[in-house]
């Protein structure tokens, strides 16, 4: 380190001072006695007293360097200068050891602080010049603690545990505390307590029904922990088994079954019994986690009860007992039997008839065997068996009673001692025979729409009929509507059948005694008849340039024909596609008659049209076609406005301009000489019309009404011309005329009729 020095000495003469260098200080450890501590002495030469530095030592001039070490014996030092060549001149260094003895209890803390002084004694002018440091003695660190030792821990009961062990405390590895870690049952370890230096712990936070371990832990002095013994494990008091249940055996042992509900696998189970009612003994016990035991051969004159509970296998720790059993007989007669069936509800004698009972045990052993008694009416009683069987039913042979009578029966069984039981009570039942029922109707061809069916129904000993179940298929047996009722003989459904649709619909009925027919089927197929037929008659107006429509029906032929519910008029031109007028047109009167007005019609050319009768079913039939030819020689029509009944016309021969066009547009492309035509679809065909309105042609005042008409209009000329056209405009000129003058604009539109 850097040289410490003293103040400068004066006097007469030359100056001086003093200096020390620490150069090495050991580093102690837990097994460290004495401390060490390396330095050197410097003098050095100063200036006058006039401030003049070429002061110089004497030639074998002697000095004395001394330390005082926190009280340890004085150390001291002489050397002679023999050089005196260098102005300012420095002498040293002097390297001094100094050593310091730990007292035998000191660790952890620094004992104290050594003081070093160096004093230059003999100098000529009488001055001393001196210096002090101070350097504290490192602690001697702790080493590691010991671990405690003879761990142990006993139950003091099921809420406390006392828990032992020994220290090994030593001044070189104190101990600050002691750790005490407990593990439950099969867990890990956790801290329980933090204590000072004990050696004995008393626990009182443990429970009944777990085993439990302890490890006193040692925290050094030096922060270190050291781990410990393991304590023995203790074990509180086992929890008590549950749910026990006894049940005889076929071979007359009886087996016990429980759940056992111990936190801990050192312990064991015992097993106790009560016979006939009277003070339990131990019978025998079997080890922990077993949860069934067979009791062999026990005695059959008495019955049996136990109850069980857990032992601990360290400290005979008992649990509570267990439920008591249920108390098991091993052999007793029956009780007689129950749940007869049948009961009430009829039985088919012409089928086999089936007897069930439920056995009723008293000493848990199943049915070894059954004895039945049956009779007719209020005969005696005939009896079956006994018959050896572990099925409670007997099945009756078909025939072997007839319809038409009351039943009684009882029946008896025994378990394994072989003893029979008491008669159960009687039981009564009728036999009747199974209803019949056979379906009327429908034929095998319908020619309707609605759909039901009607059956007949017999029973021979004329139990009436209590319920029907009708079901109505498709043709590939897709379920499609179940309809039922009681006492009906005929049912509705409300599915309408198809023409030409194939059904099949099944019946079920069930008589008041409660026994149930088989199914009658029926498959059918629905043929609609087609409407009473129509005809058409056609005549043309060539003052609207309109076609009056006569429609008359024909009777309805029964069996035949149907009714007419409703009309559709279609009307072709010219042989071309046909055009639906009107529809829902119903004919009245009679004979049933309707009057279409066609607004419409080519005026110059073939009009064709037909009726479509419609009935209710819904069938169909088409009227046969009339033809109306028009050859107008004279008038155009412009129709316009709701089903275009506002009609003008004018005189043939007006002046017509018509203007047809396609868009197109040339452009140039790169690589061509010329350049290409583009062209869109769309054709406009433009009219421009006028004429003179003579006296019996439409007034000036209905062609400008025209004008404000909305919608898409229709021209018709002689020539056969029939364009949709949008109405561009309406003029005309009264003035200087004899007749006013018309001129309309037109521009082809888009309709479809």
């Amino acid at each position: 380190m850097t040289i410490q020095w003293g103040a400068y000495e004066l006097n007469s003469g030359t100056g001086m001072r003093a200096g020390i260098d620490v150069i090495g200080a050991s580093v102690p450890n837990n097994g460290s006695t004495q401390f060490v501590l390396t330095f050197n002495c410097w003098v050095q030469p100063g200036p006058n007293q006039s401030g003049y530095e070429g002061s110089s030592f004497n030639d074998n001039q002697t000095f004395d360097l001394s330390s005082n070490v926190g009280g340890l014996s004085d150390s001291s030092i002489a050397w002679t200068n023999t050089s005196n060549s260098l102005t300012p001149q420095q002498a040293g260094p002097q390297t001094i050891t100094v050593t310091y003895n730990y007292p035998g209890g000191s660790y952890g803390v620094s004992p104290g602080t050594i003081q070093i002084d160096a004093t230059v004694n003999g100098v000529f002018n009488g001055i001393t010049p001196n210096v002090t440091i101070f350097w504290g003695i490192p602690a001697r660190p702790y080493a590691n603690a010991a671990a405690t030792t003879s761990a142990s821990a006993t139950r003091v009961s099921d809420t406390q545990a006392s828990v032992a062990w020994t220290n090994n405390d030593a001044t070189p590895a104190a101990y600050s505390n002691i750790k005490l870690y407990r593990r439950d049952d099969a867990g890990g370890w956790a801290l329980r307590a933090t204590l000072g230096v004990v050696a004995s712990y008393s626990d009182t936070g443990i429970v009944a029904n777990h085993k439990y371990r302890f490890r006193p832990n040692v925290l050094g002095a030096n922060g270190v922990e050291i781990t410990g013994p393991e304590t023995g494990d203790i074990w509180t008091t086992p929890g008590a088994p549950s749910g026990l249940v006894a049940t005889k055996l076929g071979n007359n042992n009886i087996r016990l079954d429980w759940a056992n509900n111990v936190n801990y696998s050192e312990y064991g189970i015992r097993i106790e019994e009560s016979q006939n009612g009277g003070a339990f003994s131990e019978l025998t016990s079997v080890s922990g986690g077993v949860i069934t035991y067979e009791h062999a051969s026990p005695s059959t004159s008495v019955t049996h009860a136990y109850r069980i509970r857990a032992r601990s296998t360290t400290g005979s720790l008992n649990s509570a007992y267990s439920n008591t059993s249920n108390t098991v007989t091993l052999l007793a007669t029956a009780n007689p039997p129950t749940a007869l069936v049948p009961t009430g509800a009829a039985q088919d004698a012409t089928g086999a008839i089936v007897f069930t009972w439920q056995h009723n045990p008293a000493d848990g052993t199943p049915q070894v065997q059954y004895r039945l008694q049956y009779k007719i009416d209020a005969g005696s009683f005939v009896t079956v068996g006994p018959t050896t069987s572990a099925v409670s039913s007997f099945t009756m042979t078909a025939a072997t009673l007839t319809n038409g009578h009351t039943i009684t029966w009882k029946v008896a069984t025994s378990g394994q001692n072989g003893t029979i039981s008491a008669y159960s009570a009687e039981s009564t039942f009728v036999t009747s025979a199974k209803p019949t029922v056979t379906i009327s109707a429908p034929a095998a061809s319908i020619n309707q729409s609605a759909l039901s069916v009607t059956w007949t129904y017999f029973q021979e000993q004329s139990s009436a009929q209590a319920a029907w179940v009708a079901i109505l298929y498709d043709t590939n047996d897709v379920l499609l509507e179940q309809i039922s009722g009681t006492t009906e003989l005929t049912g509705a459904f409300t599915t309408a059948g198809e023409d030409g649709a194939t059904y099949t619909v099944t019946v079920a009925v069930t008589s008041a005694a409660g026994l149930t027919s088989a199914l009658d089927s029926q498959e059918f197929t629905v043929t609609y008849l087609p409407p009473a037929s129509v005809t058409v008659t056609a005549l043309y107006d060539s003052n609207s340039g309109s076609m009056a429509l006569t429609i008359v029906g024909d009777d309805v032929i029964g069996g035949v024909t149907v009714a007419i519910a409703t009309v559709t008029l279609q009307r072709s031109i010219n042989g071309g596609e046909w055009v639906t007028l009107v529809t829902g047109v119903v004919l009245i009167d009679d004979p049933p008659t309707a009057t279409v007005l066609d607004t419409t019609p080519t005026i110059h050319g073939t009009n064709t049209y037909r009726a479509i009768a419609f009935s209710a079913l819904p069938s169909s039939a088409v009227s046969a076609e009339v033809i109306a030819i028009t050859d107008e020689a004279y008038w155009s029509f412009l129709s316009a406005g709701p089903g275009f009944e506002q009609i003008v016309r004018m005189k043939a021969a007006p002046k017509f301009g018509a203007e047809v066009k396609r868009q197109r547009v040339l452009h140039n492309f790169a690589g061509r000489e010329k350049p290409v035509q583009l062209e869109g679809d769309a054709v406009n065909l433009g009219l421009s019309v006028s004429g003179t309105l003579r006296d019996d042609s439409s007034t000036a005042d209905e062609w400008e009404a025209i004008g404000r008409a909305r919608g898409v209009m229709l021209w018709r000329e002689p020539t056969g011309r029939r364009a949709w056209v949008s109405l561009a405009s309406v003029q005309t000129d009264r003035e200087n005329h004899r007749w006013a003058i018309v001129s309309i604009d037109l521009n082809e539109a888009d309709y479809t009729e």
